[in-house]
């Protein structure tokens, strides 16, 4: 009996996550990232209280992981790591210093070769007991030109009902299935 209640609970935990787009928009028609590097801005880890640092870790490789399988080399550079964090965490202006995190590491973008970044945002976070219903919005960005070529927003929600890193890998995977399907469906993959 005690391993049944184990089993539930674990199939309970692994459909706690979700994440959905509910706006796409295309600039530019054509544009495939195969055989493209790309280079990930992830803001995510300033809302690493809520996602868990273990879940981020997974995020950020099968991030790596899932655009390999399409043969695209992708790196990933989180925000809390980076310069450009010492001197927000200092002003604290409130307002993320995309540019400046951009800007910090043109030199590693130029290097690893960037054709594109895609830059992820946490816009909105709200914290309802054990639940986080969060928003997402996704920049896909030309390096060359700096123009954006896709930009997406995403709405999901996880559990976590003991502490939050529960199920790291099963939340990332439910994040990033609708990404990649949604970069699918617009040609870009």
């Amino acid at each position: 009996m005690y391993k049944v209640v184990l089993v539930l609970l674990f199939v309970l935990i692994q459909g706690c996550a979700s994440n959905k787009f509910t706006k796409t928009e295309i600039y530019q028609d054509g544009v495939s990232l195969k055989g493209q590097s790309i280079l990930v801005y992830s803001f995510l880890d300033i809302r690493k209280k809520e996602f868990g640092t273990k879940m981020l870790k997974s995020l950020n490789n099968q991030l790596i992981s899932g655009f390999q399988a399409e043969n695209i080399n992708a790196e990933v550079i989180d925000f809390l790591d980076s310069e450009a964090a010492l001197s927000f965490s200092i002003s604290n202006s409130g307002q993320l210093p995309v540019e400046a995190f951009v800007n910090k590491n043109m030199e590693n973008e130029n290097a690893f070769g960037a054709h594109f970044r895609l830059i992820i945002i946490p816009s909105q976070m709200t914290i309802q007991g054990a639940n986080k219903h969060y928003e997402i919005r996704w920049n896909l960005v030309d390096s060359n030109t700096n123009t954006v070529v896709w930009k997406a927003f995403s709405e999901g929600s996880h559990s976590t009902w003991a502490h939050t890193d529960e199920n790291p890998e099963g939340r990332a995977k439910a994040m990033l299935k609708y990404f990649f399907l949604n970069l699918k469906h617009h040609g870009l993959l």
